[in-house]
């Protein structure tokens, strides 16, 4: 029975994320993108999802700054999705941005990614604006929120 958990990326995950990103993504990242979100930029957070069988078969990436907090990358494995593992990645996130009093949760969303757009409206994001030609291909985004803590009033 295959099982999955959650665990902190590694620089022994470096290689496996760069495939991950060249199967999923239009512009996938460099290495040299991994290596800094890991390494080098402080308010970069990188959780995975792996598989007792595979291993590693999913990452995100979110910043948090101050209150606010960023999705930069989700991804999980083609031959994993339609698993949940995306909502087990979410869920860890919005876990620690709830913990560390992270007020709202932003991304950007390809507006033709609809399996996408539909995850993150039901983990509570709701549409703000459409962001035209925001991809370098000209592809236009949709920005998305999710408040998580009332500000002060």
């Amino acid at each position: 029975m295959e099982l999955f958990s959650i665990r902190p990326i590694e620089e022994k995950d470096i290689d496996i994320i760069l495939s991950l990103e060249n199967q999923c993504f239009l512009a996938p990242w460099k290495k040299e993108n991994i290596i800094y979100e890991l390494k080098e930029n402080p308010v970069s957070n990188l959780w995975g999802v792996e598989s007792n069988i595979y291993g590693l078969v999913g990452y995100i990436d979110y910043w948090i700054t101050f209150d606010s907090s960023t999705i930069c990358q989700i991804c999980v494995n083609p031959t994993h999705q339609r698993k949940h593992l995306g909502s087990m990645l979410l869920n860890e996130a919005i876990k620690d941005c709830t913990a560390q009093k992270v007020r709202n949760v932003t991304l950007e969303v390809r507006e033709h990614n609809l399996p996408a757009i539909k995850l993150y409206e039901k983990h509570g994001f709701e549409k703000v604006m459409i962001k035209k030609a925001y991809y370098t291909n000209g592809d236009n985004a949709v920005y998305m929120i999710k408040q998580i803590q009332e500000g002060d009033k």
